[in-house]
């Protein structure tokens, strides 16, 4: 498993190569305009980002990297249904 360095997509690089590709075809007349492409993140997955610390993301990478994470499942399963509970 790989973590990436940024936990944030690359959703403007996406963005700007898609405007480059629509602007380099031909303008034909009576065809749709091209759909951009975006990236959204969930709003648990926004909850986690905001309660992580880079020291914090760098240890969680550190232990994936060695193999050695393991996921606390009850941990995790009271988290989750605290989290949907309080929506």
């Amino acid at each position: 498993m790989r973590i990436p360095s940024s936990p944030l997509p690359p959703s403007e690089p996406v963005r700007q190569a898609d405007k480059a590709a629509t602007a380099s075809r031909a303008d034909g007349a009576g065809q749709a305009s091209a759909a951009t492409d975006e990236s959204r993140l969930s709003p648990f997955a926004l909850v986690i980002l905001a309660g992580a610390s880079p020291s914090r993301l760098e240890s969680l990478r550190d232990a994936v990297a060695a193999d050695t994470y393991a996921v606390p499942a009850d941990v995790l399963s009271r988290r989750l249904v605290e989290f949907y509970l309080a929506a």
